[in-house]
């Protein structure tokens, strides 16, 4: 969608559900979302804070949970894969976090960081209690 000369920061922008497109933000060696809702507004997730401050890139898909038929499905919940280099002495260290965000009428945000030791299922379960849950409140400063 664009490039920043200043900075060569980019955005892509890719498709979504429920009338939502992903936005995938990519700016000094950190990587984040921010979500465009079916009204155009945008809700950027923020991962490079609510996730990690660290270098970081995403993974190669997202897993988007939804409720209703699938003609109408309405997205509740959205997975993303984090992987983050948070080791300065070894930098080629990754540390992979799954970022779960709720969708919809609830807000858009990111309620919870999930590390790579949690199942497939756990993961699964936090998204699709991603309503209920609180945003992850950003970090000071």
């Amino acid at each position: 969608v664009s490039t920043e000369p200043e900075t060569g920061g980019t955005t892509q922008e890719c498709p979504g559900l429920g009338g939502y497109r992903v936005l995938v933000l990519d700016d000094d060696a950190r990587m984040s979302i921010t979500l465009r809702g079916p009204d155009g507004g945008e809700h950027p997730l923020d991962l490079w804070s609510t996730v990690t401050s660290s270098f970081s890139s995403l993974g190669d898909s997202a897993v988007w949970r939804v409720r209703g038929a699938v003609d109408a499905a309405a997205p509740t919940a959205l997975v993303v894969e984090v992987r983050a280099s948070e080791s300065p002495e070894d930098p080629e260290r990754v540390t992979v976090y799954r970022a779960v965000a709720k969708v919809g009428p609830g807000g858009n945000c990111v309620t919870e960081k999930v590390g790579a030791d949690a199942s497939h299922d756990d993961v699964l379960r936090a998204a699709d209690g991603a309503s209920a849950k609180p945003c992850i409140a950003h970090p000071e400063g």
